[in-house]
C-alpha cells in the first residue's frame, strides 16, 4: 500500500473505516475511558472472547478516566499502577469499595523497563491475562518490549499520532522521563506495529482520536480483524479534541454502586470525640453527656441512608443527632437513634462539602455505637 500523506486522505480513510464493520472505529464509545476506548475494547473481546477477565493498567491517574474503570463495573478484576502519589491516594479513597473486596489491586510506583515485571509479580500477576493497557506518556514502547511476567491477550497502548503511518520513530529511552506536553513522547504507530509483530501480536485498529492502538495475539486474531494489519491501513491521525467524545457528566467516584461512602465501619475511624467519648476497639463508647462528630466528607447530590447500630443499654431516652454541612453552617436534618440498627434517610439536592454527623448522648447512661456507615 502506498504511503498516506495529508489530512484529507486520512479523513477519507477514517470515513471508509466507519462504513466497514470489520474496522473498529464505528464501535467506539466512551463510558469512563479517555476517548472511545471502552467501546473498542468491548468489540475486540466480543470477537475473541474472554478468559479470566483480568486486566493490568498503568498510568491511570486517579482511575476515574481510564480503560479499565468500566471493566471493573462489568465484573473484571485487575491491577492499577500509578506513580504519582496524590493520584494514588485518590484511588484509595474513590475506589475503596472495590479495593476492599480484592477486585482491584493498586500499587504506587514509577514504572521503568527494569521494574515492570517485578511490579507485576509482587502484586500476584503472572501468566495469561485478558488485557494490558499501557499509558506512561513516554517510555511506552520500551516498557511493552520489556514485559515478560504476563502474557496479555489484548494490548492497548498509546502511540504518537503526529507521525504518519509509514514513519518509524521511538523516543530515546530515559528511565526518569516525564512528559512535558510536547511531541517528545512515545512511538509512532509503525514502530509499535513492528514491535507487536516481533512479540506475536497483530495490530487490529486504532481509535478515532489517533491516541490508542490495539493489538491482539496473532493466534486469536485469525480473520476477525482488518487486513492488512499494518499502520498504513489502520492509522488514525492525532485529533485529541472531538466534540462527539465529550461526556455530559464529570466522573467523581467509582461506579460500582458504592464509593468510599459505603465502607462499613469506615466512619468509626473518622469520628472525633469530646466529653469523655472514645474509641474502644471496634466500637465507639459515649458516656452520658458525650458527643462524637465527623467525618467532614464531601458527598455528591443524591439519596442516602445513614446506617447505625446503637446499643443503648439501660438508656430510657433515644440519642439525638444531626447532619450538617459546610462546617456546620448548613443544617441538613436531625435524627433520633433508637436501640438496634437504625437507618436515617436524607436527600442532598446538590453536592455538599464538610458533611458532618453529630451524635449527642443526652441519656443518663453509657451507650455504644458499633457501626456507622453511609449508603
Amino acid at each position: 500500500m502506498e504511503p498516506i500523506y495529508g489530512g484529507y486522505r486520512w479523513n477519507k480513510k477514517t470515513k471508509e473505516h466507519l462504513e466497514d464493520s470489520v474496522f473498529l472505529e464505528q464501535y467506539g464509545y466512551k463510558v469512563y475511558s479517555q476517548n472511545d476506548e471502552d467501546g473498542i475494547l468491548q468489540e475486540i473481546f466480543d470477537r475473541i472472547g474472554t478468559t479470566d477477565k483480568r486486566f493490568i493498567e498503568f498510568g491511570v491517574e486517579n482511575g476515574l478516566e481510564c480503560n479499565s474503570h468500566y471493566l471493573l463495573f462489568k465484573g473484571w478484576t485487575g491491577l492499577w499502577i500509578e506513580g504519582y502519589r496524590p493520584y494514588y491516594e485518590q484511588i484509595q479513597e474513590k475506589f475503596s469499595s472495590v479495593i476492599s473486596t480484592g477486585a482491584l489491586k493498586t500499587d504506587c510506583a514509577f514504572i521503568t523497563k527494569d521494574n515492570i515485571n517485578r511490579l507485576f509479580v509482587r502484586n500476584g500477576f503472572q501468566g495469561d491475562i485478558d488485557l494490558l493497557s499501557i499509558d506512561v506518556d513516554g517510555n511506552d514502547y520500551y516498557v511493552w518490549e520489556a514485559v515478560t511476567a504476563v502474557r496479555p491477550r489484548v494490548v492497548c497502548i498509546e502511540y504518537n499520532g503526529k507521525f504518519p503511518p509509514d514513519c518509524q520513530w521511538v523516543m530515546p529511552y530515559f528511565a526518569a522521563h516525564l512528559w512535558q506536553g510536547n511531541d517528545n513522547q512515545g512511538a509512532s504507530l509503525k514502530s509499535l506495529e513492528l514491535l507487536g509483530r516481533a512479540r506475536g501480536y497483530q495490530l487490529v485498529g486504532t481509535n478515532i482520536t489517533g491516541v490508542n492502538a490495539f493489538f491482539v495475539r496473532e493466534e486469536l486474531a485469525e480473520d476477525k480483524f482488518p487486513f492488512p494489519a499494518t499502520a498504513e491501513n489502520l492509522y488514525n491521525p492525532q485529533c485529541c479534541v472531538l466534540p462527539s467524545h465529550v461526556t455530559g457528566h464529570h466522573a467523581d467516584y467509582c461506579i460500582m454502586g458504592e464509593s468510599v461512602l459505603s465502607r462499613r465501619n469506615d466512619y468509626l475511624d473518622k469520628m472525633q470525640y469530646t466529653n469523655g467519648a472514645c474509641r474502644d476497639g471496634g466500637q465507639i463508647v459515649i458516656p452520658a453527656g458525650g458527643t462524637v462528630y465527623g467525618p467532614y466528607t464531601t458527598i455528591p447530590a443524591g439519596d442516602y441512608k445513614l446506617v447505625m447500630e446503637v446499643e443503648l443499654g439501660d438508656a430510657g431516652l433515644p440519642v439525638t443527632g444531626k447532619v450538617t454541612a459546610d462546617s456546620g453552617k448548613t443544617f441538613l436534618g436531625g435524627l433520633l437513634l433508637e436501640g438496634g440498627k437504625k437507618e436515617y434517610e436524607f436527600k442532598l439536592w446538590k453536592q455538599f462539602d464538610d458533611v458532618e454527623f453529630v451524635i449527642n448522648n443526652v441519656t443518663g447512661t453509657e451507650i455504644t455505637i458499633k457501626q456507622i456507615y453511609l449508603i
